[in-house]
């Protein structure tokens, strides 16, 4: 049998990473984002975080592999030959969208302006 793949994050967290080829992540993050924009209104700011996202954190998922065999996030240097900083994009920009399109600002630790996985 195969070994299971851990990604161990900050804290020691096993596995404790969103999945973004899932549409269901897509679409909780999005509703609890609205929530987040009602609850706090007028919300000038949002802070979507994306940080401490830790390398091979999705290199298991089959779901991850097909989305990056797809839409090309393939990097000879990434885990499994995926390009995990383009998977993350790939969460992060619809739900910049939809905070930009209520006139919320979205904001990022460092990493995930410039798209680090570490």
């Amino acid at each position: 049998a195969a070994a299971a793949v851990v990604a161990e994050g900050i804290g020691s967290f096993p596995n404790n990473c969103l999945n973004p080829a899932l549409p269901q992540t897509l679409d909780f993050l999005a509703h609890v984002l609205d929530e987040v924009v009602d609850l706090f209104a007028p919300c000038r700011r949002v802070h979507l975080g994306c940080d401490e996202v830790p390398r091979g954190a999705f290199v298991a998922s089959p779901a991850c592999r097909r989305l990056a065999q797809r839409e090309g996030y393939l990097s000879a240097a990434g885990p499994g030959g995926i390009d995990e900083t383009a998977l993350v994009a790939h969460l992060m920009a619809p739900l910049q969208a939809q905070l930009l399109a209520r006139g919320v600002e979205v904001m990022g630790w460092e990493e995930a302006a410039y798209g680090y996985v570490t």
